[in-house]
């Protein structure tokens, strides 16, 4: 238990770091979404996104690297892309499909933490039988990551929970962290339930 006790004190303590940092060089919506554009342009040339079945990314808020370009560009290649909504007063997460028939703006609402999310109303990615032998390329957001893959979320863990329902589906997961470079860190306190991504994409 104090193991345990010590290493949520380290991710709480850094987290509140790299906060910090964000909200000092990244409060400017045009430098995010020129950032973002960037580090969109390098997974949308990726194989591993290219051959993917399905593409699960997300909604930006806040500080976070922006994500939309990487989310339109799918759309206009005719990909099956997902976004995330979350379960109010819980961990729990789903993805739901987005439609190129319409603005990405008329797919959204505000959700319960203030972040936009997709409509109840589209369809939700079912993380079962079907997924098997898929493959799925999953944009990855967080506070900070390693170049051998560990990541720090924001402490709610939305992802810690739905990852592990995604790979027993069966299907074939390709998870890839998107931050700025100075969410890159040397290291980070793991956990064993702690999930290691296949690689970081950056600007």
């Amino acid at each position: 238990m104090e193991k345990n006790t010590t290493v949520q004190e380290e991710k709480k303590l850094l987290r509140s770091k790299i906060r910090a940092v964000l909200k000092e060089k990244y409060s400017d919506r045009e430098k995010i979404s020129s950032l973002g554009k960037s580090a969109c342009k390098r997974i949308l040339e990726d194989e591993n996104y290219l051959s993917a079945d399905i593409v699960l990314s997300y909604i930006p808020y806040g500080f976070e690297l922006d994500s939309t370009f990487l989310t339109e560009q799918a759309l206009k290649d005719g990909k099956k892309i997902c976004v995330p909504r979350v379960e109010p007063d819980s961990s729990s997460m789903d993805f739901y499909f987005l439609t190129g028939e319409l603005p990405l703006t008329a797919q959204l609402e505000k959700g319960s933490f203030g972040i936009s999310e997709p409509k109840g109303t589209l369809q939700k990615l079912e993380t079962d039988f079907t997924l098997n032998g898929k493959k799925i390329f999953m944009v990855v957001p967080g506070l900070a990551f390693t170049e051998k893959g560990a990541r720090l979320g924001k402490g709610r863990g939305f992802y810690d929970f739905y990852i592990p329902r995604l790979i027993k589906s069966g299907c074939s997961l390709f998870a890839a962290g998107f931050c700025y470079r100075e969410q890159v860190v040397e290291n980070l306190p793991v956990e064993d339930t702690d999930f290691f991504l296949h690689c970081l994409f950056t600007p």
